[in-house]
């Protein structure tokens, strides 16, 4: 007796699937109704179902002040929900942020007397804040970046007291701490990106002055390398990058000569770089990246070297290293200091500086959006 089954159920199931469809993926504006004013600088998170945002300076005419509260947009029930303690990171001034899972860390510094470092950690799925020890052997230091490799915290550079660094690594599993010194300098404005195992540093105020240096820290041994020699780039400061498991683009930033928007791309396949040239335009600054899985990366916001903004955007293709000016329809305003990202298959943009006044909003546009001009 056969099992197999009827080529007519066959044909059905066939039938059935190929009926199916997704979702279709559509051009969003969400107000965020709890922000009567837009926020620049903010940390920016996604998953698959939520946006997380956190922190930033709120735009008003005569003031800016730090803004201390969290939101979240739950992207199967379309709603905002603020995170709880609104005021939780009030007294805290300029924060470094890191996600893992579904937990959003902050770290900040203070350098008046005592000078003090402090952690803590939200926890989305309970909507609930942690305070977290923090070990008193890390040097108290304001500008630092603090980075996710998978499960452990680097804390890494910033300006200190004494213009003397140490570095420290937090494991969220075992909460512990470890404290290196074999890098020392005084280190801001640097690109601080996890890549693989590992996490990159580059570029910055190194002791001061603008550097093209970089360095693989390894946070399961506690080493710092210097990075393979790369002859594309010089000296600068406030670069931007984005990177996968096995690949990186470093674009753009501020050297001694002016804003520069050429770039570095490297294989880690292959160990090696190769050179990405400048905009069409190259007059350009503060602008922001994300990467389009299978077409490039794309670079929006910004403004000239008169600080007019710009909204032309532009897209890298990952095969030929060349840019394209493309079209981001109903994209707001330019601006700069905004998030920018890719949650789904959609670019999202969220807050700035140079936003129409009125609510917050989330911009949300479609990959398949985005295409030539005509």
């Amino acid at each position: 007796m056969s099992l197999r089954p009827p080529m007519f159920c066959l044909s059905f199931i066939l039938l059935v699937l190929s009926c199916v469809s997704r979702a279709p993926v559509i051009h969003e504006e969400i107000s965020v109704p709890h922000m009567a004013t837009p926020v620049s600088y903010a940390h920016c998170y996604v998953t698959p179902d939520a946006f997380y945002t956190v922190g930033g300076i709120l735009i008003k005419e005569d003031l800016s002040p730090s803004s201390p509260q969290g939101f979240t947009f739950d992207l199967k029930q379309n709603t905002w929900q603020p995170w709880a303690g609104k005021d939780e990171l009030k007294e805290l001034g300029t924060i470094s942020t890191a996600k893992i899972g579904q937990d959003i860390y902050v770290f900040s510094s203070h350098l008046s007397k005592p000078a003090a470092n402090e952690l803590r950690v939200f926890h989305s799925d309970k909507n609930t804040w942690e305070r977290l020890t923090v070990s008193d052997r890390i040097k108290a230091r304001s500008a630092s970046t603090l980075t996710a490799v998978d499960e452990n915290l680097i804390v890494f550079g910033g300006k200190t007291a004494d213009h003397s660094s140490n570095w420290a690594i937090y494991n969220t599993r075992s909460r512990q701490w470890k404290v290196y010194a074999n890098y020392s300098a005084e280190l801001s404005s640097h690109i601080a990106l996890s890549f693989g195992t590992k996490l990159l540093i580059w570029g910055g105020f190194e002791k001061g002055k603008r550097t093209k240096n970089g360095y693989i820290v390894d946070p399961s041994n506690g080493d710092v390398k210097a990075l393979a020699y790369m002859p594309f780039l010089n000296e600068r400061a406030n670069a931007k990058a984005v990177a996968t498991e096995e690949k990186l683009w470093i674009i753009g930033g501020m050297s001694d000569q002016g804003p520069k928007t050429d770039g570095a791309f490297y294989d880690d396949s292959f160990k090696s770089w190769k050179q990405i040239p400048p905009l069409p335009y190259p007059d350009r600054k503060d602008f922001e990246l994300a990467l389009i899985p299978d077409r490039g990366v794309l670079l929006w916001g910004g403004r000239d070297s008169k600080n007019a903004y710009v909204k032309t955007a532009y897209l890298l293709d990952f095969d030929t290293r060349l840019w394209s000016e493309v079209i981001l329809p109903n994209a707001p305003s330019p601006r700069i200091a905004h998030c920018l990202g890719t949650i789904g298959e959609r670019v999202y943009i969220y807050g700035g500086i140079g936003a129409e006044p009125g609510p917050e909003k989330l911009w949300m546009i479609p990959f398949d959006d985005i295409k030539s001009p005509s």
